[in-house]
């Protein structure tokens, strides 16, 4: 492989890091390309929901828009394709300095609300030129299309009747211990900011980032190996709007 091709495919694989940092930081652009919103919700009775791409390069981009059906089974995101979800237009071309409204919706017609919150993700991405594609295989390697850059956004279809609620353990996996957060509730959770003290007041764990977490599912946050045997942890936690704070008692 080409010292061109490997800087390349190290980019592709940091391009949706990029963007999760780009959330973080409240920034809707990456690599020229502008979205608004950043997140998108179905409004029982809607039959569709758009978010808006900029094109603020001096040249053209030919754009691939996906939306999947999003899960957290075990702790980990999960896509599958559902038939009856669509993104229109999936592939189009947006001029220099040009904008685009995606939809998101259902094709069999409004959405349908029930007891939880339902969660997609809508994948929006670059397609480089053909001539870039064809010159960036090196021999052996299977030719391809490749995207530049994944803008990833949740898309969220609200519950009739929304509940909170949450519960949070330390737990051993794989012999590591980990501070894990149930969303026992029917509404997502999307924390920025997680910390822990132990009974004397002592920092053992800080973390800053974007964690979802969906309805039924759980996350786990990695943590010292003295955690595990403390006498309980006080937890805080930072969403969207409030402050979720618990005290977390021995092998709880």
């Amino acid at each position: 492989m080409t010292r061109a091709a490997s800087a390349a495919r190290r980019f592709l694989v940091a391009a949706p890091l990029l963007f999760c940092g780009l959330l973080v930081a409240g920034l809707a652009q990456a690599a020229g390309l502008a979205v608004a919103p950043l997140s998108l919700t179905l409004q029982p009775g809607e039959q569709a929901t758009s978010v808006i791409v900029t094109n603020r390069d001096d040249h053209p981009w030919v754009i691939q828009a996906d939306v999947k059906r999003w899960t957290q089974p075990d702790g980990h995101d999960h896509y599958q394709l559902d038939p009856n979800l669509l993104a229109t237009p999936a592939l189009f071309r947006i001029p220099s300095q040009a904008k685009q409204v995606v939809r998101v919706g259902f094709s069999g017609g409004p959405a349908q609300a029930g007891n939880v919150e339902q969660a997609f993700r809508l994948f929006i991405a670059q397609v480089p030129p053909q001539q870039s594609v064809a010159g960036s295989a090196s021999p052996g390697e299977p030719a391809g299309v490749q995207f530049l850059l994944h803008l990833v956004l949740p898309v969220f279809l609200p519950p009739v009747h929304p509940r909170p609620q949450s519960r949070w353990s330390v737990e051993k996996t794989g012999g590591q211990p980990v501070l894990r957060l149930y969303n026992e509730g029917n509404v997502h959770l999307r924390l920025i900011e997680v910390s822990a003290t132990d009974a004397a007041g002592k920092a053992v764990f800080d973390q800053r980032g974007l964690w979802y977490v969906l309805a039924g599912a759980y996350h786990d946050w990695p943590v010292p190996a003295a955690v595990g045997s403390s006498s309980g942890l006080h937890v805080r936690a930072r969403t969207e709007g409030s402050t979720l704070s618990a005290h977390v008692a021995p092998g709880q």
